[in-house]
């Protein structure tokens, strides 16, 4: 499971680095994906956060390419909720 998560890790820095520029944004439904891909000032994954739709940071080693952690699709209302809202905010910068 360990080198699934490191190659997929290294698959989304791959594919960051070559689609999104300097506009887009990562969007991560779980627990390991936010503790794999943010950097190391942002906090690590806390359910709570996410309901709030205050999971918030940077991607490693790309701190121009924002994060946000949404809680996870086990739980509808809140992740439909905040996503929405992470993909409003996210339109407004373009």
């Amino acid at each position: 499971m360990r080198r699934l998560e490191a190659e997929e890790i290294r698959r989304v820095a791959e594919c960051t680095q070559k689609f999104l520029k300097r506009k887009g944004a990562v969007i991560t439904f779980q627990k390991n994906a936010w503790n794999a891909l943010r950097s190391e000032e942002d906090p690590e994954y806390n359910i709570e956060l996410a309901k709030q739709g205050k999971l918030i940071g940077a991607l490693n080693n790309m701190p121009h390419i924002p994060m946000y952690g949404v809680p996870p699709t086990r739980l509808p209302g809140p992740c439909q909720r905040v996503l929405k809202r992470f993909l409003t905010e996210q339109a407004c910068l373009f």
